[in-house]
């Protein structure tokens, strides 16, 4: 059986996928504590609140998160990139895609501490769940991954020939 690394990318960017079904993020209220998987936030979801005094609650629709639907995009194309595109195509692709992802979750911890800040005035808290942290670990190391496998792909094949040697007819004819 051969080991092939081409098969590496897709692997990461796949659990890098897969971690948007775990826990994301956990807010947790007054009212009690809610958790989202990264589909939830991406896609959008129903909540239903805690209601007064044992009653039930209403079921409130929480819109989903661009930043989070793009940073699901960029894993699930980095995977498809990895296992459709061949050679230097894929690894740019992955470096592009695995930066892109990573910025994106970046940029979506930043907005979600700032909503929670803004409306929860200090009675909401956010954490951030294993499902983001690996994504986003995952992500970095998809881009990194094939930021050097590209190079070394690239600089093995752009490698520069060596001279031609010289006959032996034409040293001879130099030295006298």
């Amino acid at each position: 059986m051969v080991f092939q690394v081409r098969r590496i990318s897709p692997a990461i960017f796949g659990f890098a996928l897969f971690c948007f079904v775990l826990p994301f993020i956990t807010l947790s209220c007054p009212g009690g504590q809610f958790t989202f998987t990264g589909v939830q936030i991406a896609l959008g979801t129903t909540v239903k609140e805690p209601g007064m005094f044992g009653q039930e609650g209403e079921e409130k629709k929480i819109h989903g998160e661009p930043l989070a639907l793009m940073a699901l995009i960029c894993v699930a194309a980095g995977l498809c990139a990895g296992l459709l595109l061949r050679g230097g195509a894929a690894k740019w692709a992955g470096v592009g895609l695995g930066i892109l992802a990573t910025l994106f979750l970046l940029f979506l911890k930043g907005k979600i501490n700032n909503d929670v800040m803004k409306e929860g005035e200090g009675m909401f808290q956010v954490t951030y769940g294993a499902g983001y942290w690996l994504a986003l670990l995952a992500s970095g190391v998809g881009a990194t991954f094939n930021a050097v496998l590209g190079k070394l792909f690239f600089s093995s094949e752009q490698a520069i020939e060596p001279p031609a040697p010289i006959s032996t007819a034409q040293s001879g004819a130099e030295e006298t």
